[in-house]
Order: structure tokens, then sequence, then C-alpha cells
């Protein structure tokens, strides 16, 4: 609005027969028109012109409506050019936050992976039970009493990582609500230095030994904020008290941070998902979490994503090809083997257009003709794009009931 009025008395000043330079050689007010447009939206633009379309009954006599018009028309079309553009900017802001989230997930799975290799909880000498079948364990829990897996959960920790004393804490409704605590617990303190820093930097924050051993300055030792991604309000934390020395360096609680994010997405994710992870037991909430998100992009921007639904007929040979066909999947596609009373293999190709889907498929079927040419049976191979209002609705329509 500032900048209207100013070029005008400018222009006024300058050429008072003809302020919004509208029959001159170089329409200036037009250019700025457009310029307005394409950098602060359909709405200054919209403004600029009412601004001179309203003063030049005051200022051109007879009134200009052809000029007037033209100017108009051209800051209609930057208005369009200026929305067609954000809209083209929000769609590939979606998909690069789509795939970088898939990165991060990625990276946890493999790490977590990786680290169930390493080690093995120590309270089971007999039958030695993975770090990460512990986690599916307490993820399976969620769907049955969030606080009962919050608590194994922690006591996960307390074994594994030696956390003396600690509590997990969930923001409901705006209040912090204890979900699980290790030994003494420890209470939320909002005004503690610690835990607003972790805050703040949205990242682990813990006291080295050096500082320990001077005066403290917190209550707590370790601070592990958890944020959904995107957000800037945390969704919980997990507070710790007390560890033992040896427990005490970076590494360690580094691993706990990356558990304790993979267990809360699995908490948010049980909230989320509940009835369609009731409904499809064999099936994570990787899918059902990729699913929603893909759901929305699909109506916001028509972003087309596909399921992929192979049906190996090859008898005996069948799971063997259902297991083959999981290995070929994409790092960033989605596969299960869904091999029950009949095989089938879900995949789901997120951003995939049906000509890449079909392509996808005839080389999957080209590669287990190669690999099981020995044996006779067929692959059947269906492609369902993701679609529906709700994600339950969207897996309805691929897998048999």
């Amino acid at each position: 609005m500032a900048a209207c009025v100013v070029l005008f008395y400018t222009a006024l000043y300058i050429r008072a027969a003809d302020p919004f330079f509208l029959f001159s050689s170089y329409p200036l007010y037009t250019l700025f028109v457009v310029i307005l447009t394409l950098s602060n939206g359909v709405a200054s633009g919209l403004f600029a012109i009412i601004f001179a379309a309203f003063l030049s009954y005051f200022y051109y006599s007879p009134y200009p409506h052809e000029a007037v018009f033209w100017m108009a028309a051209n800051g209609l079309i930057a208005g369009e050019f200026r929305i067609y553009w954000d809209r083209k900017i929000h769609r590939y802001t979606e998909e690069r936050n789509y795939f970088k989230e898939k990165l991060r997930d990625l990276t946890k799975n493999y790490i977590t992976l990786k680290l169930s290799h390493e080690r093995l909880e120590k309270s089971y000498i007999l039958r030695p039970v993975s770090i990460r079948g512990s986690l599916k364990e307490i993820r399976n829990m969620l769907l049955e009493d969030s606080r009962v897996a919050t608590q194994n959960f922690i006591n996960f920790l307390s074994s594994f990582y030696g956390i003396g004393a600690g509590a997990i804490y969930v923001q409901k409704a705006g209040v912090w609500v204890c979900e699980g605590r290790s030994g003494a617990g420890v209470e939320y303190d909002p005004g503690d230095s610690l835990l607003k820093l972790a805050l703040e930097k949205k990242k682990t924050a813990f006291f080295p030994v050096s500082l320990l051993q001077k005066e403290a300055v917190s209550k707590y030792i370790a601070v592990f904020p958890y944020f959904e991604s995107g957000e800037e309000t945390p969704e919980a934390v997990l507070l710790v008290s007390e560890i033992p020395f040896l427990h005490l360096n970076k590494d360690n609680l580094l691993t706990v941070a990356l558990y304790f994010s993979f267990f809360m997405g699995a908490f948010r994710n049980s909230e989320h998902f509940r009835e369609v992870a009731v409904a499809y037991p064999s099936l994570d909430y990787t899918i059902f979490k990729e699913t929603a998100r893909l759901l929305k992009m699909s109506k916001d921007f028509g972003l087309v994503s596909v399921f992929a639904v192979f049906n190996p007929r090859y008898g005996a040979m069948s799971r063997d090809v259902a297991s083959f066909i999981e290995t070929k999947v994409r790092d960033f596609d989605i596969g299960y083997n869904l091999c029950e009373k009949h095989c089938i293999v879900l995949v789901l190709l997120p951003l995939t257009d049906y000509v890449n889907a079909e392509a996808f498929t005839a080389r999957i079927s080209e590669q287990v003709k190669t690999n099981f040419r020995d044996f006779e049976g067929e692959l059947g191979a269906t492609l369902v794009p993701v679609g529906g209002n709700s994600v339950k609705e969207a897996l309805d329509r691929v897998l048999p009931k």
C-alpha cells in the first residue's frame, strides 16, 4: 500500500496529466503492478489495480476504460503465474520433505539393525533376544496399552544402557504427562537449564563428566527431546537423572536418543493408525504412515502413487518367489511378503506414475522368469492407485479381506 501511494505522488509531481502512465510509451505503473504481484502475491497486485482504477476517476477525463482494463489484465495474468508458481513450489517442497523423511527413517532402521547384531539382551542368557526384537515386541504392546509399552521401553533402556533414574513425559493437550519411569523417576521441570537447551536446539543435551564434577546446574544428566518432523512443539521428552559413569559417554547417549526417537514414532503412529493396525496386523506402521502422506499429496497436488500387488503361483516355490521379489524392491519403495494361505507381495511405489509402475512390474516379472525358469508357474501383477478417504480404505482396495 505504501509503495502505491509513494509511486502515485511521485508520478503526480512528475506527470500530473497521466500519473499512472496509462498513455505513456513506458507503462511504468503497469510494470509496477506486475512486479508487485509476482513478488508479493495476488492480494497486493489486486490492491494496486483497485487503487489505480479508483483514483483514475479523479485524475483522468474521460475515464480510461481501455487502459485500465489492460493494466488489470496484465496484473491478473501475473497473478495466475504467481499462483501456479506457488503451487509448484509447494508441490516440490512436499516431495522434498517426503524423501527427506524417508531417508531419515531408512537411516534409523539401518542403525537399529546394525546395533541389533552387535548387542544381545543381557538378561537372557540361554535364550538371547535381539534389541530389534525387543523393540518390535514393545511396539506391538502399543496397540494394547501405551502406558505399559512405555514402561517396558524405559525398562529396556535401563537394562541395556544403565539408566538408573529417568522418566518419559508425553505432551497431551498442552500438559506434560509421565508415561513411564525408571528407578525413582524424575520430575519435569520446565525451568531447568538443560531441558531448555535441549528443547531450544531440538536435539539431545547432556552434561559432560568434567562439568558434573563441578557445581551442578541441572537436575538432569541428559535430556532427549522428540519432535515430529517439521514441528516446532516437542511431542515428548526423556529425562535422565542417574546413569553409571561407564555409560555416560556420547555414543551411548546418542544410541538412547535413536531408540527413543524410534519408540516415540511408533507411539504416535499407534494413536493415529490404531484402526488400520488392528485390521492389518501383518503390516507395520511404516506403510500406514507412508500411505497417509501419499493420500494427502494426491488430494492436494494430484501426485500419483501406486500399489503393486504380486501374486506368485509357483506351487511349493511360491514362498521363495515372494521372498525373491521382496529383495528386489527399490530402497525408497516399501515391500511386504504376506504369504499365509496365499502368497501376496505388496509393494508401495511412492510418487510413481502408471508408466513407471508398469516398467517396475515388468522388470520384476523378467527377473522372476530368469531366476525361476526351471519351475512352472505364473506371476500375477496388479497395479492399484493409492486412493480413498483413509489409509484403511486405500488398503482395503488392494488386499483381500
